[in-house]
């Protein structure tokens, strides 16, 4: 099947089931009860890159949008590109919201619609359905006038959000107009700097909840594939600071767990829970914080790569770190341990990493006896095996 679409694509996959979410702008009428043809999110799907599914509208601007841009009935919101990374179990979406503003017409006669566009976020637990933010807060915004990103951010690269100490980095595409119109007459349309640009948050900083007093919330049931957790908090208002987290059974009844409190700022504080507890694995829990003075922005399940999640599916499991032929080893060792008593069968293996492939397989299957042979699959430093 052939995906019809426009300028934009944007592709994702799934972690466990491996899906292919392929995100495409068309342009569609009758949006938010408006005429005009609108720039909107479809999205196709596929497990093979041949065959896809038919393509299902995701995302679309809405009179929410278009009030935030008020001021004149030709003025709205498109949304121009989407870009979606597997995120806390679910999905974490950036959206660049293009601000059109047709009373400025085009200099060049090839669109009349003129605009910056500038980046939100949505959320999705399945890559399909999405959520947005309440007031439509922007995440990554243009550059002062004059600088090369000043007419807008037009798309962000895919794949994962890069994750390096305390910080949290994505790749953007930025030019020096707007969309529709030089910077001064003489130029071309869009400018003359195209360039890519490093946009850094703190370390999965993008959104928190909080209080500059105290307070309390509890997450939706979740699974962990590790007890080994880490919190990242930060000072809110005046005081000091506490988190102190707490795991519930899903019935919200039961506590199992309580951490001693976290009283400084930190991207990776290791949870430690009082009386030798210990968080269970693979089963739903709630976790329950307790605040003062603090915002949380995230708690990050350490060693997820040796992960089992049982489905009524198949399900990858995969490592996707840079580690040598011989950790890659002890890596699948380790992940056999894990297994054992699971009730997964495993029918298949699948592992890669350059020309040394095939050596360092061969030190996989020992370390998983019952495993079938599978083709080599090309992912330097990595393996994958899929159970049933």
């Amino acid at each position: 099947r052939a995906l019809y679409g426009w300028d934009t694509v944007s592709l994702a996959q799934h972690p466990e089931t491996g899906e292919i979410f392929c995100y495409h702008k068309i342009m569609t009428p009758g949006i938010a009860g408006r005429p005009e043809k609108r720039r909107v999110v479809y999205l196709a799907r596929s497990q093979n890159f041949d065959n896809w599914s038919a393509p299902t509208l995701v995302l679309a601007p809405d009179a929410q949008d278009d009030a935030s841009f008020a001021g004149a009935a030709n003025r709205r919101m498109d949304i121009y590109t989407h870009t979606a990374f597997p995120y806390a179990g679910g999905f974490l979406g950036f959206m660049t919201m293009f601000r059109i503003d047709e009373s400025h017409p085009s200099q060049h006669g090839e669109t009349t619609d003129y605009g910056v566009s500038e980046v939100q976020i949505a959320t999705s637990p399945d890559g399909v359905t999405w959520s947005r933010t309440p007031n439509r807060e922007y995440v990554l915004t243009v550059g002062e006038p004059g600088n090369w990103d000043c007419g807008g951010i037009w798309g962000l690269a895919g794949g994962e959000v890069v994750c390096v100490g305390d910080e949290s980095m994505l790749y953007y595409y930025g030019w020096d107009s707007a969309h529709g119109r030089p910077v001064k007459p003489g130029m071309p349309q869009y400018g003359t700097l195209r360039a890519t640009g490093r946009a850094v948050w703190r370390r999965w900083g993008f959104a928190s909840r909080g209080t500059s007093g105290t307070g309390r919330f509890r997450t939706k049931p979740v699974r962990f594939h590790t007890s080994d957790l880490r919190l990242n908090a930060a000072p809110q208002g005046e005081g000091p600071m506490s988190v102190v987290v707490s795991v519930y059974a899903q019935d919200g009844t039961s506590r199992l767990a309580e951490s001693l409190p976290v009283t400084k700022d930190a991207t990776q504080a290791p949870l430690v829970w009082k009386d030798g507890a210990t968080v269970p694995t693979n089963v739903a829990v709630c976790l329950q914080f307790d605040l003062t003075a603090a915002c949380v922005y995230a708690v990050e399940c350490q060693g997820s790569w040796n992960r089992y999640t049982p489905l009524d599916r198949p399900v990858w499991i995969y490592d996707r770190t840079n580690r040598p032929p011989d950790a890659v080893g002890e890596a699948s060792a380790t992940l056999a341990r894990n297994l054992e008593g699971s009730g997964a069968r495993t029918v298949g293996a699948f592992a890669g990493g350059s020309l040394e492939s095939r050596a360092w397989y061969s030190r996989l299957l020992p370390a998983l006896p019952h495993l079938e042979e599978g083709q080599e699959w090309r992912w330097p430093n990595g393996f994958m095996l899929f159970l049933n």
